[in-house]
């Protein structure tokens, strides 16, 4: 079963205070649209003549996670350290329930 968009996010501490949402139809399905200002997103929907890819959804939220992680102040660079550490933790968390079948538990505490 394809988790939701808000179930992606929330496998990314990273992306606490982030708005990601959906975005119906429109000319740029299959994207994401990324805030150059503020915390925000808009992924819009598939909506080819083609099936979703599996991994459409992962993969969208994964451009969120690495904008977050680039807007990340530089000038504290434990708190960057920090920040990547845990965006690969995550990434690493969604490869484990791929390869055992399991799903684990969010770290974050969201489902």
């Amino acid at each position: 079963m394809k988790e939701t968009l808000k179930q992606m996010v929330g496998r990314f501490c990273i992306l606490d205070d982030w708005d990601v949402r959906w975005a119906n139809g429109g000319p740029d399905r299959g994207k994401v649209f990324i805030h150059p200002k503020s915390n925000k997103a808009l992924v819009h929907s598939w909506g080819k003549s083609t099936e979703e890819p599996a991994d459409f959804r992962l993969h969208e939220v994964l451009h969120c996670a690495l904008t977050a992680l680039l807007r990340a102040d530089r000038r504290k660079p434990k708190e960057l350290r920090r920040l990547e550490e845990e965006l690969v933790q995550d990434i690493c968390q969604i490869w484990d329930e791929a390869a055992t079948g399991k799903k684990l538990k969010c770290k974050g505490g969201k489902e």
